[in-house]
Formats: structure tokens, C-alpha cells, sequence
């Protein structure tokens, strides 16, 4: 299911139990890449119009996806799986520049995204995974939902969360402002 309009989904994360070590984390999460060495390679190129992969179709472990950016603006790389969510992202790709994504990904569909000029829903290009590698991620036990307005987080309540919880945040911006985590 794809995400809803205005729903920014914040990556998994292990709650260390205090708002500035799990907002320090989620950061740190979001630019993440998965460690170790790409078992395969995905070449992506982006431009300011298209975001193209060289394969539909990967064999599932951990993929290494070489972004180059061929566009004029500045971009940015998601991985993401069937429901939308995001597995990585590599961010600022400057134009005639490449980063190297590590993403470990288990058989199903999924899709790369390039966002030019790091705005507006991006640009996709579908692919899928085959095969039995790859180590799913894991399943949150608690989901914190909340609303952030302008420069403040509504309704975040993260009480009660102890070391080793796994957490999805799931954030809607409902201010005029780009909420920053």
C-alpha cells in the first residue's frame, strides 16, 4: 500500500529512551546504508527528468546501487519496498557525482527513487528481487504516530519505551513548514 499524501514514514529504529537519543538515531538511520560488502550491484543514473536502473530484476542480498547524477540539480536516492517504505536513501548526490547505496533486500518488488532538486515525490522505476537471500527487516513492536506543525512534533509520546524496542515512527506535517528530524 502506497504511503498517504502528507505521511512521512521515519525508519525502524532501537529506542534508546530519551526524545533527543531517538530523534538523534532516527537521523542517523535515515542516511544509513546497510554494512558490509554489496554481495550484487545496481547501476541507477538520474537526471532532472528520469531515474533509471540498469536491471528490473535482482538477485536478493545485500545490493550495492551506484546513483550517478547526470542532472543539473542536486539529488537524491531511495530504496524503497512494496508498501512504500524506505529501506535507504543516500542524500545530496551533487550533479557528475556517484554514492554507493548498500541495501539488504529480500525477494519481492521494490523500487529506486530520484529526487531532483531533493523536492516533490521523485521519480521511480520498478524493480524486483528474486531469489532466498537477504534478511527482512524487523517487524516494529510499537508504532508512535504523530502530527508536526511548523517547527513542533504534536502528540509525540515516547514514555514507556525501553532499550531494544523496535519503533516505526509515522509522522504527518500539517504546518506550513518542512518538518526537520
Amino acid at each position: 500500500m502506497p504511503t498517504p499524501p502528507g505521511v512521512a514514514h521515519v525508519e525502524v529504529l532501537r529506542a534508546a529512551g530519551s526524545l533527543a537519543v531517538a530523534l538523534i538515531t532516527a537521523s542517523a538511520l535515515l542516511s544509513a546504508c546497510s554494512g558490509g560488502a554489496a554481495d550484487t550491484t545496481a547501476t541507477v543514473t538520474g537526471t532532472d527528468d528520469a531515474c533509471t536502473l540498469d536491471n528490473d530484476i535482482i538477485v536478493a542480498g545485500k545490493v550495492g546501487f551506484e546513483f550517478t547524477n547526470d542532472g543539473e540539480k542536486v539529488s537524491e536516492l531511495y530504496v524503497l519496498n512494496g508498501d512504500g517504505d524506505v529501506m535507504g536513501e543516500v542524500e545530496n548526490v551533487t550533479t557528475g557525482t556517484s554514492r554507493t547505496l548498500t541495501v539488504d533486500l529480500v525477494a519481492g518488488d521494490y523500487q529506486v527513487k530520484c529526487k531532483p532538486g531533493m523536492t516533490g515525490d521523485g521519480i521511480t522505476s520498478d524493480f524486483t528481487v528474486t531469489g532466498e537471500g537477504g534478511t527482512a527487516q524487523a517487524e516494529p513492536d510499537r508504532t508512535v504516530t504523530f502530527d508536526a506543525v511548523d517547527f513542533t512534533y504534536e502528540d509525540l509520546d515516547l514514555t514507556d519505551i525501553t532499550a531494544g524496542t523496535t519503533i516505526r515512527f509515522e509522522m504527518t506535517n500539517t504546518g506550513e513548514q518542512p518538518p526537520r528530524i
